[in-house]
């Protein structure tokens, strides 16, 4: 089992990039639907909860919008998921960077 932690630095104001980051998750639920089962997903200020069941698996999340300019992204993962995390942290690290451009 192993933990995905993923920190993005951005020059946005921090409402900015929650914003950034609120519409990659709708993009990417649209992108990859066919293969996302569930997807909650629930805001309080400036933190993100995610659960996502895809492949069978569920991971939860956490995407944070920090005031000092930065986004984090965390994730528990189960060991059979964990065997992606090198994948899973680069594809999740290139859709942030691409997002608060």
């Amino acid at each position: 089992m192993g933990d995905l932690k993923v920190f993005v630095y951005h020059s946005l104001t921090q409402e900015e990039a929650r914003e950034r980051v609120e519409k990659l998750i709708v993009e990417a639920k649209e992108k990859y639907k066919a293969k996302i089962k569930e997807l909650n997903v629930s805001w309080l200020g400036n933190t993100c909860n995610l659960k996502v069941k895809v492949m069978g698996f569920t991971i939860d999340a956490k995407a944070i919008s920090w005031p000092d300019k930065i986004v984090s992204v965390t994730a528990y993962l189960s060991l059979p998921v964990s065997l992606f995390a090198g994948r899973i942290n680069i594809a999740v690290r290139e859709a942030l960077e691409k997002a608060l451009k």
